[in-house]
């Protein structure tokens, strides 16, 4: 049981560890940054895209993601 502690323990502080470091990276530049040719497709459900719910906040979040936001 104390060696399969040890390991959990070691494997979460690698891991930690790991994540910690990749963090650290520079972000890309603007100018690098490749354009995706990218079409969003959703489908709704019997209440429509403007039922102030879950279906008119995807489909705004679809607006939005093709703005750039």
């Amino acid at each position: 049981m104390k060696t399969w502690k040890r390991t959990s323990a070691a494997i979460a502080v690698a891991l930690t560890a790991s994540a910690s470091l990749a963090a650290c990276g520079d972000a890309p530049d603007e100018k690098s940054a490749k354009k995706i040719d990218f079409l969003p497709c959703i489908v709704s459900d019997a209440g429509g895209f403007d039922d102030k719910s879950f279906n008119q906040t995807h489909l705004r979040g679809c607006h939005r993601g093709g703005e750039g936001a």
